[in-house]
């Protein structure tokens, strides 16, 4: 996730760096979930942070 003012730096093409690792892709694509489904390495983070907080709440309360 990148902020707003790095977004519209990428959209004029000025950070180089970032335009070699990362792709600006229109969120109807990059949230369809089959094109999510074709990526073999997907990870859920959301599921796994959540996870972890609700560990983190257990372990607090013995």
């Amino acid at each position: 996730m990148f902020s707003v003012g790095v977004i519209d730096l990428f959209r004029r093409g000025c950070p180089n760096v970032l335009s070699e690792i990362a792709e600006m892709l229109e969120i109807d694509y990059v949230n369809n979930t089959h094109i999510v489904s074709l990526q073999p390495t997907m990870t859920a983070i959301n599921s796994c942070i959540e996870s972890l907080r609700s560990i983190g709440e257990i372990f607090e309360k013995i």
